[in-house]
């Protein structure tokens, strides 16, 4: 009885994965994956979503959670998450069939970093070690060797798709493709949501910062706060995602003050 709806599934964004996560906490048996890694591959480390992200690899170990990640490559993730919090790794070179948006033909290897000491591979016919997949694993990423793709010594399983389901083509851009176009690496300042989203709560008003409309910087600023507003109030559920965020960091700070008490 899994429901396969690609929305409660696929996500292109930290915050959107987060939000439907914290939804399905009580649900066993999740599968949850983020498209194209876009805030994991930046490798901005200092991000509120980025570190709740990996705080949580770290410690949910509830209802059997599995998260995917699509990245073209595994070492645009830090080394140590890799090691440490990666299970398995699946490495594909396919020809997708756009209408129906299956894999029509390809081919896949499949590795496995074991929770347990050791790892039978069907495709060497023998055991493998965790600590030898590891090793080879840590000196791949070290010299950059992840650019001509995975150490074939860790491979475990190596099969053929054709023709695996998938979802329809329009449904996938709409649900996952959508905000693609705000990652983009440009000069001058970029506003990340939640800095927009916090600037959109203060209610900043020009003329309570002595801006009138003779001001040369008003037309600019006036129609920045003016696409800020429109951008909360044509989707509430921007709005509702914000404050979830706000709600949130207050309750974390509520709680740094009362363990700091209780240390004192």
């Amino acid at each position: 009885n899994y429901p396969f709806e690609i929305k409660d599934m696929f996500f292109n964004t930290l915050e959107k994965l987060r939000l439907k996560e914290d939804e399905l906490f009580e649900h066993p048996f999740r599968i949850l994956a983020l498209d194209e890694g876009n805030e994991l591959h930046r490798q901005n480390w200092k991000d509120d979503e980025v570190q709740t992200f990996f705080q949580r690899l770290r410690r949910e170990r509830f209802n059997q959670r599995i998260k995917f990640v699509c990245i073209p490559v595994l070492g645009e993730l830090s080394q140590n998450v890799v090691l440490s919090r990666v299970n398995f790794i699946i490495e594909m070179v396919n020809k997708n069939h756009v209408k129906s948006a299956s894999l029509n033909k390809g081919r896949a290897c499949f590795y496995i970093i074991p929770r347990g000491d050791r790892i039978y591979s069907p495709a060497q016919n023998k055991e493998l070690s965790k600590g030898d997949i590891k090793t080879t694993l840590f000196e791949n990423l070290k010299d950059k060797n992840f650019l001509k793709g995975m150490d074939k010594n860790m491979l475990v399983k190596e099969y053929s798709c054709n023709g695996t389901w998938g979802f329809p083509e329009a449904l996938y851009v709409k649900e996952l493709k959508e905000t693609n176009k705000t990652f983009q690496v440009s000069k001058g300042i970029k506003l990340s949501d939640l800095e927009a989203g916090f600037l959109y709560l203060s209610r900043v008003s020009l003329k309570a910062v002595g801006i009138d409309s003779k001001d040369v910087k008003y037309a600019t600023l006036n129609k920045f706060l003016g696409r800020l507003k429109k951008y909360y109030e044509e989707d509430p559920t921007r709005l509702d995602r914000l404050l979830t965020i706000v709600k949130r960091k207050e309750e974390e700070k509520e709680l740094k003050e009362t363990m700091k008490k209780g240390t004192l």
